[in-house]
């Protein structure tokens, strides 16, 4: 299906929330691996920052991203402060 198209991207959010125990998460990763390995899939993972996941990740681009005092406060007042 990826020889279809001239780019592919993989999105994986939050996956810290993945169950660590029985290797899900493990098992999960080596599949993700491999299919980049074998299609060249471009992959995008959002976690917080977990040490075992960071060093499966180690080697690989890394980009920190936070919400600023002024984003929680916007989204309190439009969701939250209703």
């Amino acid at each position: 299906m990826t020889a279809l198209y001239s780019r592919v991207f993989i999105i994986v959010d939050i996956l810290d929330e993945c169950q660590v125990s029985n290797s899900y998460q493990q098992r999960f990763l080596s599949g993700l691996f491999n299919l980049q390995a074998k299609c060249g899939a471009n992959l995008f993972v959002t976690s917080w920052p977990i040490s075992s996941i960071e060093k499966d990740f180690e080697g690989n681009s890394k980009i920190e991203i936070r919400a600023s005092e002024k984003d929680v406060r916007e989204y309190y007042e439009v969701v939250i402060g209703r």
